[in-house]
Protein backbone atom coordinates (compact mmCIF):
# COMPACT_ATOMS: atom_id res chain seq x y z
CA UNK A 1 0.00 0.00 0.00
CA UNK A 2 1.28 3.46 -0.93
CA UNK A 3 -0.10 6.73 0.39
CA UNK A 4 0.65 9.84 -1.64
CA UNK A 5 -0.20 13.54 -1.53
CA UNK A 6 -0.31 15.53 -4.76
CA UNK A 7 -0.38 19.17 -5.82
CA UNK A 8 -4.05 18.79 -6.71
CA UNK A 9 -4.99 17.10 -3.44
CA UNK A 10 -2.95 17.64 -0.24
CA UNK A 11 -4.84 14.82 1.46
CA UNK A 12 -3.39 11.31 1.29
CA UNK A 13 -4.55 9.13 -1.56
CA UNK A 14 -4.00 5.38 -1.39
CA UNK A 15 -2.66 3.23 -4.22
CA UNK A 16 -2.05 -0.50 -4.18
CA UNK A 17 1.22 -0.31 -6.12
CA UNK A 18 3.62 2.35 -7.30
CA UNK A 19 2.71 1.62 -10.93
CA UNK A 20 -0.95 2.38 -10.09
CA UNK A 21 0.11 5.82 -8.89
CA UNK A 22 2.31 6.45 -11.95
CA UNK A 23 -0.68 5.82 -14.21
CA UNK A 24 -2.36 8.92 -12.73
CA UNK A 25 0.35 11.23 -14.22
CA UNK A 26 0.56 13.15 -10.97
CA UNK A 27 3.78 14.12 -9.27
CA UNK A 28 4.74 13.94 -5.65
CA UNK A 29 4.76 16.95 -3.35
CA UNK A 30 5.01 17.14 0.45
CA UNK A 31 2.67 19.36 2.45
CA UNK A 32 3.28 20.64 5.98
CA UNK A 33 6.51 18.65 6.23
CA UNK A 34 4.60 15.36 5.90
CA UNK A 35 5.94 12.62 3.65
CA UNK A 36 4.58 12.59 0.11
CA UNK A 37 5.23 8.88 -0.33
CA UNK A 38 4.72 6.21 2.32
CA UNK A 39 5.13 2.51 1.70
CA UNK A 40 3.49 0.08 4.14
CA UNK A 41 4.26 -3.58 4.68
CA UNK A 42 1.47 -6.14 4.70
CA UNK A 43 1.40 -5.94 8.51
CA UNK A 44 0.71 -2.15 8.24
CA UNK A 45 4.15 -1.08 9.53
CA UNK A 46 5.90 1.67 7.60
CA UNK A 47 8.69 0.48 5.33
CA UNK A 48 9.70 3.76 3.68
CA UNK A 49 8.90 7.50 3.77
CA UNK A 50 9.93 10.10 1.19
CA UNK A 51 9.55 13.87 0.94
CA UNK A 52 9.29 15.76 -2.36
CA UNK A 53 9.03 19.28 -3.70
CA UNK A 54 7.30 19.52 -7.07
CA UNK A 55 8.17 15.96 -8.02
CA UNK A 56 11.81 15.99 -6.87
CA UNK A 57 13.14 14.58 -3.61
CA UNK A 58 13.70 17.48 -1.29
CA UNK A 59 13.54 18.39 2.37
CA UNK A 60 14.96 21.29 4.38
CA UNK A 61 15.44 21.82 8.09
CA UNK A 62 18.32 19.34 8.51
CA UNK A 63 15.93 16.44 8.00
CA UNK A 64 16.33 13.46 5.66
CA UNK A 65 14.18 13.23 2.54
CA UNK A 66 14.14 9.43 2.47
CA UNK A 67 13.87 7.19 5.52
CA UNK A 68 13.74 3.41 5.31
CA UNK A 69 12.71 1.41 8.39
CA UNK A 70 13.31 -2.07 9.73
CA UNK A 71 10.20 -4.04 10.58
CA UNK A 72 10.81 -3.17 14.25
CA UNK A 73 10.41 0.53 13.41
CA UNK A 74 14.09 1.39 13.87
CA UNK A 75 15.63 3.47 11.10
CA UNK A 76 17.53 1.39 8.56
CA UNK A 77 19.04 4.30 6.60
CA UNK A 78 18.47 7.94 5.65
CA UNK A 79 19.14 10.03 2.54
CA UNK A 80 19.29 13.81 2.17
CA UNK A 81 18.20 15.63 -1.00
CA UNK A 82 17.83 19.23 -2.16
CA UNK A 83 16.12 19.91 -5.50
CA UNK A 84 16.38 16.22 -6.37
CA UNK A 85 20.14 16.00 -5.80
CA UNK A 86 21.44 13.46 -3.26
CA UNK A 87 23.93 14.68 -0.63
CA UNK A 88 25.81 13.03 2.19
CA UNK A 89 24.50 14.05 5.61
CA UNK A 90 27.61 16.15 6.22
CA UNK A 91 27.39 17.98 2.86
CA UNK A 92 23.66 18.53 3.29
CA UNK A 93 24.11 20.07 6.74
CA UNK A 94 26.91 22.29 5.44
CA UNK A 95 24.73 23.56 2.58
CA UNK A 96 21.82 24.20 4.96
CA UNK A 97 24.11 26.18 7.30
CA UNK A 98 25.26 28.31 4.35
CA UNK A 99 21.68 28.94 3.23
CA UNK A 100 20.52 29.78 6.75
CA UNK A 101 23.39 32.30 7.03
CA UNK A 102 22.15 34.23 3.97
CA UNK A 103 20.38 37.45 5.01
CA UNK A 104 16.59 37.28 4.63
CA UNK A 105 16.64 40.06 2.00
CA UNK A 106 18.92 37.97 -0.22
CA UNK A 107 16.81 34.86 0.36
CA UNK A 108 13.79 36.77 -0.94
CA UNK A 109 15.67 37.44 -4.18
CA UNK A 110 16.76 33.83 -4.69
CA UNK A 111 15.23 32.09 -7.72
CA UNK A 112 14.50 28.95 -5.70
CA UNK A 113 11.06 29.12 -4.09
CA UNK A 114 12.01 26.87 -1.18
CA UNK A 115 14.77 29.30 -0.14
CA UNK A 116 12.37 32.26 -0.32
CA UNK A 117 9.99 30.33 1.93
CA UNK A 118 12.70 30.01 4.59
CA UNK A 119 12.35 33.74 5.37
CA UNK A 120 10.81 34.10 8.82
Amino acid sequence: MIKVTTIDNPEYQEYETWSDFLKTNQFRHSYNNKPSHIVYRKDATISNEKWHLNGRRHRVGNKPSNIRYYKSGRIRYKEWHLDGKNYSEQDYKQIMEQIEAIPDTEKLLDSRQWIREMVK
